[in-house]
């Protein structure tokens, strides 16, 4: 068994950062800038990451002329998005060639021949107390760069993480089917009495 910052597992466990190649934290453009909003380029925020596997919509987006004034901080297909701050440990994968995000999240790129960031998904969004013993003790609970970087996790061999990542995402396949069979069951069961009651 590895043992590491009070985490055991029986496979290897490494600082997150031994894989990132790439970290930013994002940014939000000024504003009083009409032209940098309302574009084709997602802008997400913790709000927008509700613990899909890859990210989808985002409430605001910006232009290309925010990007090309240096004024948002772009991130890429593949990347995961990580709340470092206020509801720590929040992830998501980036699903398109390019997305920005605000100030309250960090972006990095994983070495996926060695960590695929499906399975780094999956640990940071089923162990957030990892991520969130991480955090500085102050009034508002921000995990940075180096407190990302510093994140145990245990790390398989690829094809056993891809393996792994297999089976939840098709765990996570049947959960949505079962989901969507109760609100069915759910909507009959209402008609049901409903046709009882009123008619």
């Amino acid at each position: 068994f590895a043992v590491t910052n009070g985490l055991s597992a029986n496979v290897p466990i490494y600082p997150l950062g031994s894989f990132i190649t790439d970290i930013a934290t994002g940014t939000t453009p000024p504003t009083s800038k009409k032209e940098y909003f309302n574009g084709n380029i997602k802008f997400y925020t913790p709000s927008d990451i509700s613990g899909r596997l890859y990210l989808a919509n985002s409430e605001r987006t910006l232009t290309k002329k925010a990007i090309e004034d240096k004024k948002a901080r772009v991130f890429h297909k593949g990347d995961i998005l990580f709340v470092g701050i206020g509801t720590i440990g929040k992830v998501g994968i980036v699903n398109d060639e390019i997305v920005s995000s605000n100030q309250q999240i960090t972006g990095f790129t994983l070495n996926d021949s060695l960590l695929l960031p499906e399975y780094a998904f999956y640990f940071l969004h089923y162990h957030k107390e990892i991520a969130a013993s991480e955090q500085s003790k102050t009034t508002l609970a921000i995990v940075n760069q180096e407190k990302i970087a510093n994140i145990p996790i245990p790390v398989p061999t690829i094809s056993q993480q891809r393996e792994m990542v297999g089976h939840m995402n098709h765990m996570r396949e049947k959960i949505d089917v079962l989901y969507n069979q109760s609100i069915e069951c759910r909507r009959k069961a209402l008609k049901n009495f409903e046709t009882q009651i009123f008619e």
